[in-house]
C-alpha cells in the first residue's frame, strides 16, 4: 500500500531528474537574434532605443544636433532621465530625452509642440551614424521637416488686426453727442 502512494511523487522525480536543463533557454543563433528596435513615432514624439551605454549616447546627442544645424540651448538632469534641449533654425524647440534602461538606452525626441516626424527621424538617425549604429552617411543639406498642423491656432487665419478692423474704425455710438 506504502509503495503505491509513493509511486506518483517517484514519477514526478524521475521525470524532472531526467529533464536536466530543459527548462533554460537554448542558446541562440545570430541568424535567430531579433531585429534591431525601430524607431515609432507616436503622439508627436519619436521613440527609439539604443544598445549603447548612456555615455557614448550622451556625447553623440549634441554632436548630431550640432550637425544638423540645432544648437544646443539646455541639459537638464532628473534622476535617471537627461534631456538635452535645443532651437530649430525656425525657432521651434526640440526636446531630446534620454532614459537608461540597461543595457540599452531610449531616446525620444520631440520637435516643436505637436511634433515633426522627418526632422525627428533625421535627428535619430544622425544619433545612430554618430555611434557606429549604421554605415556613415552624409549631412543633408537641408533638414527635412513638415511641422503638423496647430489644431488650435491656424497658420492661415486672419490676423486680429484685419478681423477686428470694422471694430476698431467703427465710433462709439453710445457717445452723448450723437
Amino acid at each position: 500500500m506504502r509503495l503505491h502512494s509513493f509511486a506518483p511523487l517517484a514519477g514526478a522525480a524521475l521525470i524532472l531528474a531526467s529533464s536536466g536543463c530543459s527548462t533554460l533557454p537554448k542558446p541562440r543563433t545570430p541568424a535567430e537574434d531579433p531585429p534591431a528596435p525601430t524607431a515609432r513615432f507616436t503622439t508627436g514624439r519619436l521613440l527609439q532605443d539604443f544598445a549603447y551605454p548612456a555615455s557614448a549616447v550622451a556625447k553623440a546627442v549634441p554632436e548630431a544636433m550640432d550637425e544638423l544645424g540645432i544648437p544646443v540651448v539646455r541639459h537638464n538632469r532628473d534622476g535617471t532621465a537627461a534631456q538635452i534641449e535645443g532651437r530649430t533654425p525656425d525657432g521651434r524647440s526640440v526636446v531630446v530625452t534620454m532614459r537608461t534602461q540597461p543595457p540599452i538606452t531610449r531616446l525620444s525626441c520631440r520637435v516643436g509642440w505637436f511634433g515633426d516626424e522627418p526632422m525627428s527621424r533625421a535627428l535619430m538617425r544622425r544619433v545612430a551614424v554618430r555611434l557606429g549604429a549604421v554605415p556613415p552617411e552624409p549631412v543633408p543639406e537641408k533638414l527635412p521637416s513638415h511641422p503638423s498642423p496647430n489644431p488650435y491656432i491656424s497658420r492661415t487665419a486672419i490676423p486680429d488686426a484685419v478681423m477686428a478692423q470694422d471694430q476698431i474704425e467703427a465710433p462709439y455710438r453710445n457717445r452723448p453727442d450723437f
